[in-house]
């Protein structure tokens, strides 16, 4: 069956407005807090599906991007999804793919149903994430200002101590 006929299905049967599929199968559909792009690839008999998670500051992509790759491993923390860097929009995404053949509106209805709930959790964790590295960035930033251990401040107080005990 076609994959457009069952999102049509599905938007009819949940009271959705319509997807309005381009001339190569693909669509973006408004979400409350971002937007779901699906895309319906016929050459290769799948359906795409994808969440945008939001962007990445430059000074904290290692960190985040390290955390994801790290989920990304056995895909268990993406529920069979993957996460990924849309480069063009410089954008972080959360992409499920299900196979068209066998599709029923029914599987549909039960793959949206478990992928927009991970795509908002990953959505709220990329932004703890992105929080988390930042402060830390913002910590090393302040770990800058003061001496490193073992530098001068601690060989000056050293200094002062054995001035003590001479006295």
């Amino acid at each position: 069956m076609d994959a457009k006929v069952l999102f049509d299905e599905l938007s009819a049967q949940r009271g959705l407005p319509a997807f309005d599929f381009d001339a190569d199968g693909a669509c973006a559909f408004p979400l409350e807090n971002g937007i779901l792009h699906v895309q319906c690839r016929e050459a290769a008999g799948d359906v795409v599906l994808t969440a945008t998670l939001g962007r990445v500051a430059d000074d904290v992509r290692g960190h985040v991007y390290a955390k994801l790759m790290a989920a990304n491993f056995g895909q268990a923390a993406t529920s069979g999804g993957l996460l990924a860097l849309n480069e063009g929009l410089g954008e972080v995404v959360y992409q499920y793919v299900l196979k068209a053949d066998g599709l029923t509106a029914e599987g549909l209805g039960t793959a949206f149903d478990n992928f927009l709930p991970t795509a908002e959790a990953w959505r709220l964790h990329v932004m703890r994430l992105v929080e988390e590295a930042a402060a830390e960035e913002e910590e090393d930033d302040d770990d800058d200002a003061f001496p490193p251990a073992g530098g001068a401040a601690d060989g000056d107080a050293n200094a002062a101590a054995e001035n003590l005990i001479s006295v």
